[in-house]
């Protein structure tokens, strides 16, 4: 497996980081939370965020590898929970020591080390939240999955829950928790058939079910998800932000 340098530099390649750095700066900077809207001019707010926010989002690709690496095999809460205390134990005390700084002759108090604590808990926790949200994956009892018109395509014998579709000379490859089985047509034909399936395109030739995914590695540069069938897929630039939007990685 590669180190976690190179998998970092790899996740600092993507658009995303820095999209996100730039929108979450602007909107912090004009809502002004913890008491900085009154107390700070809008330019030392936008300078003041900027700094928060970037040091926020290094570290906190650098915690959330880590901490998968560390609890492979654990549910989704348990490391989001291991990650907004580590990212706490981690910036509450700097944050703190910040704030009072840029504070500084503002006559505004700012947050103690608890309640830094605290909000950088809770703020991690929200981002764990939001990505589980975009991943598609929010509780929805009453909703039965529509079966993708694909499957009929597939001998009885084999039809199952879907894992991934791969480009397979001129077929489709399709392979389910029963098998697998080639299609004479074409891929783009069967993502359209594909409609219902909780899964999205991660490669001009690979298609993969959200479920299927166990983790993800890099190997000489690329991005690399693992499949509970043992099977791993790539990544192209293309469908990174995609796959980063779904929480796979």
């Amino acid at each position: 497996m590669v180190s976690l340098v190179k998998e970092y530099k790899a996740l600092l390649k993507s658009p995303v980081p820095v999209v996100t750095w730039a929108v979450v700066t602007v909107l912090v900077s004009y809502a002004g939370p913890f008491g900085t809207f009154n107390k700070m001019p809008f330019q030392l707010r936008l300078a003041y965020w900027a700094t928060v926010v970037a040091v926020s989002i290094l570290l906190g690709l650098a915690v959330r590898l880590t901490i998968r690496r560390l609890m492979q095999g654990y549910g989704y809460w348990p490391m989001s929970g291991a990650i907004a205390v580590a990212m706490a134990v981690m910036l509450s005390g700097p944050l703190t020591w910040f704030s009072a700084r840029v504070s500084t002759g503002l006559n505004h108090s700012s947050p103690a080390l608890p309640e830094m604590f605290f909000l950088v808990f809770v703020v991690s926790l929200g981002v764990s939240a939001v990505r589980r949200i975009l991943a598609g994956n929010s509780v929805a009892p009453e909703i039965t999955p529509i079966e993708p018109r694909l499957m009929r395509r597939i001998a009885p014998p084999l039809q199952g829950r879907l894992i991934r579709c791969s480009v397979f000379d001129h077929y489709v490859l399709v392979v389910t928790d029963k098998g697998e089985s080639k299609l004479l047509l074409r891929f783009s034909d069967a993502l359209d058939e594909l409609e219902g399936a909780d899964g999205l395109q991660v490669h001009r030739s690979h298609w993969v079910a959200t479920d299927a995914v166990t983790g993800h590695e890099m190997e000489k540069g690329r991005l690399m998800l693992l499949l509970e069938d043992c099977s791993r897929v790539p990544v192209s630039r293309n469908y990174r932000g995609d796959v980063e939007a779904r929480g796979l990685i």
